[in-house]
């Protein structure tokens, strides 16, 4: 779960604060998994209003946005993020309310996605209810955003286990054990 209202404006947090006039209770009693990614391709530089994307599917015009360095260089190109409205969508791009206030790259080993946020007014996760998200697959996911402006309930669960970056492969043979090292936010190995 990512918080990141320090990254928005006035005039952009006025815009996400009378969104929420619409939205009510997101009751929550199964396993339910949240859904809205796309693996941004190349480069989204800093001013930029659209992002060129792998996917599309899952995002409407209205939708506010998580978009996420999910792997850089080094853990300080690593992990930065802000939050947007999808103004339109056409083509395989999404067009941004905002401009962007940084850069974001696919390029190389690097890997930037664009994350649909549920938005509710308050989520009531019941006992048997469990959110999720769409396991990091090395392009996108990992990441579950939410935004609530009144209570969120957790009686169930939120679960993440095993969603974020990919693991090592382990080799076991007679008297041979190894492993390989698995992704960090530098990426493989």
């Amino acid at each position: 779960v990512i918080a990141n209202d320090d990254a928005l404006n006035d005039t952009q947090m006025s815009h996400f604060n009378s969104l929420y006039q619409e939205f009510g209770t997101l009751n929550v009693d199964m396993q339910s998994e949240v859904f809205g990614f796309a693996a941004i391709i190349g480069e989204a530089p800093e001013g930029s209003v659209s992002l060129e994307t792998r996917g599309i599917n899952g995002f409407r015009k209205g939708d506010e946005l998580l978009i996420h360095q999910t792997v850089g260089y080094s853990a300080s190109t690593t992990g930065y993020s802000e939050s947007n409205i999808i103004d339109k969508i056409s083509s395989g791009k999404i067009y941004l309310k905002f401009p962007l206030s940084k850069n974001f790259s696919s390029s190389g080993n690097r890997k930037a996605q664009a994350v649909r946020v549920l938005r509710a007014g308050n989520i009531n996760i019941t006992s048997s209810g469990v959110l999720t998200s769409l396991a990091w697959d090395g392009q996108k996911g990992g990441i579950l955003a939410i935004n609530v402006s009144g209570i969120l309930q957790i009686d169930g669960k939120i679960e993440m286990q095993g969603k974020g970056y990919l693991g090592g492969r382990a080799y076991c043979g007679i008297g041979l054990d190894q492993a390989t090292q698995g992704e960090s936010y530098t990426g493989s190995g």
